[in-house]
């Protein structure tokens, strides 16, 4: 397939993959340019928002591991005193071939990448190691934790969402990923995190989720290495951010990841079009 030539951005969107969302931030610049060029640019204010894109990878992963381990023990035997699971026998193995749950991810994975390339925009996301789920379970001493984190195919979007991106005729722009989650967006400190490893907690009073951090932070880091029109866009819109939206935005994340039970998730459990996004104001957008 011949690529689409560059097209003219209208946004400027970064993205974070996670366990079970990918966290986006948009800067829509085509609202910017058009207000510049009639009022005061001392009063313009980009919009930009934060939206989640549910993909349940994780808990994905929980259902699938919990079906091995059922079948695992109702085909264990025991034979001369000596207990044999049920993970070697011939028909424990017919039944993970019927699971289907590489193809369930790709779906998802696709379908992710669709989502964030529907629109002419500058693509922005960090530029992760070829296995970044190794560094990510460092520290982690639940079995279980470790290994959703290693099934969560974060690579693979990013690699995806690059394709489809060249094929669309859009900007790919690879940050470093150093610190983004871990740093205010509005102050420039660092965060502490007494909560839990996802609320992140700002030395001048406010918190703030470190996913939404870090798309932010990319953004910030975007701007350093996009043209002085778009460079002064991102800053602007930027500078509007303060400790409400950030809260707000924070909100809006932690009950997208709140618990709910373990089912075999199909792709019709991502965020459909349609589904409200929050802004800063109080505005919904569509995803």
């Amino acid at each position: 397939m011949e690529p689409e030539t560059e097209k003219e951005p209208v946004a400027v969107t970064a993205f974070d993959v996670n366990e079970n969302t990918v966290v986006v931030a948009r800067i829509d610049l085509k609202i910017a340019v058009e207000k510049v060029t009639q009022w005061n640019r001392q009063w313009i204010q980009p919009s930009i928002s934060i939206r989640v894109i549910k993909t349940d990878f994780g808990r994905l992963a929980r259902r699938y591991g919990a079906i091995r381990r059922r079948w695992a023990e109702e085909l264990s035997i025991e034979i001369g005193g000596k207990r044999i699971s049920g993970t070697v026998t011939r028909e424990f193995k017919k039944r993970v071939k019927r699971l289907r749950e590489g193809d369930r991810k790709r779906d998802r994975v696709n379908k992710i990448a669709h989502q964030l390339t529907r629109d002419v925009a500058i693509l922005v996301t960090e530029n992760v190691c070829k296995k970044p789920q190794e560094e990510m379970v460092e520290g982690k001493k639940s079995p279980q934790l470790r290994h959703r984190i290693k099934q969560t195919p974060m690579k693979a979007v990013v690699e995806k969402v690059q394709d489809k991106a060249t094929e669309r005729g859009l900007r790919f722009v690879l940050v470093p990923a150093y610190r983004n989650s871990k740093i205010c967006p509005t102050h420039g400190v660092e965060l502490s995190f007494p909560l839990g490893p996802k609320l992140g907690l700002c030395p001048r009073g406010h918190w703030v989720h470190r996913d939404v951090a870090a798309v932010l932070n990319m953004l910030i880091k975007a701007a350093e290495r996009l043209e002085p029109e778009y460079a002064e866009a991102l800053k602007r819109a930027l500078s509007t951010v303060d400790e409400k939206a950030l809260e707000e935005w924070s909100k809006a994340v932690v009950d997208a990841e709140a618990p709910r039970p373990a089912v075999l998730a199909r792709a019709s459990l991502m965020t459909p079009p349609g589904e409200e996004a929050v802004s800063p104001a109080g505005d919904r957008g569509h995803l």
